[in-house]
């Protein structure tokens, strides 16, 4: 994926379609915007297309999303994921893999805390033990 995005807005002027977006979550507590700099990022994530309400901030994005937790030090990925910003969650039904230190762990569906740090797998849950050598890309 390249470092640019492509904005736009859809046939509601509400909704803003953003091409290949890396999207930055900081802590709702540090209401500060100047003090928002890359190092107070909680998570963070990319995909190759995103729509967001320019309103509620409510967001939908699909096709190849991978999202990191600064906090957590985990990596998810999955094809869809929607965000509700006044529950503070993201949610999916779609499979979902998540990588955090050695462990692998998959399903079907899930929800989370914009930080990753609860994150609940809905179905078909599978955790696997990563030897050291493999590489999660």
């Amino acid at each position: 994926m390249g470092e640019y995005a492509i904005l736009n807005f859809e046939n509601d002027r509400n909704k803003l379609k953003i091409i290949n977006p890396k999207i930055y979550f900081y802590d709702k507590k540090d209401k500060d915007i100047l003090r928002q700099k890359e190092k107070n990022v909680i998570a963070w994530m990319t995909s190759k297309n995103a729509i967001i309400n320019v309103y509620t901030k409510d967001m939908h994005a699909y096709n190849d999303v991978v999202m990191f937790s600064n906090t957590q030090n985990i990596k998810l990925t999955t094809e869809e994921v929607f965000y509700d910003n006044e529950k503070d969650l993201f949610y999916s039904h779609k499979f979902v893999s998540i990588v955090q230190g050695d462990n692998l762990t998959e399903g079907i569906g899930f929800d989370a805390k914009s930080d990753l740090s609860q994150i609940n797998i809905k179905k078909d849950v599978i955790i696997k033990y990563l030897k050291k050598d493999t590489k999660i890309e």
